[in-house]
């Protein structure tokens, strides 16, 4: 019997990082994406349709909600599912505070494969690498 895929959602304003994140995702044998979006609003709406195992969360979108509620609001959905911070240009205090609000993890740009890749298995396995 074949192991069942890691599931995950791939949340970011910005489309071509949407790509770059599905790709190496994609590029994994124990890993898919089962949907992409560019809408916190739409993240929140979709995740109890696309159960996913990890959510990959961009931290800043064009609908101007703050990522520490977007968490927040994923977690009364599916207290379980793993989150992983997607960073551009968070500052330490921000990252802190979203640590607070129950990320798993969290990746910076640009991403690379292998870290992308790391960072959802350690999520999965109970392990983060910060």
């Amino acid at each position: 019997m074949a192991e069942e895929k890691i599931k995950v959602f791939v949340v970011d304003a910005v489309e071509v990082w949407r790509k770059i994140l599905a790709k190496h995702i994609n590029d994994s044998t124990d890993m898919e994406v089962v949907a992409e979006i560019n809408s916190a609003q739409g993240a929140i709406l979709m995740l109890e349709e696309t159960k996913p195992d990890v959510v990959l969360l961009g931290a800043s979108f064009n609908d101007r909600v703050h990522v520490n509620s977007i968490i927040e609001n994923l977690r009364k959905i599916d207290a379980e599912v793993k989150i992983i911070l997607c960073l551009d240009t968070l500052t330490k205090s921000e990252i802190s505070q979203s640590l607070d609000h129950g990320i798993n993890d969290f990746i910076s740009k640009p991403y690379q494969k292998l870290t992308v890749q790391r960072s959802i298995r350690d999520c999965i396995s109970g392990h983060t690498s910060k």
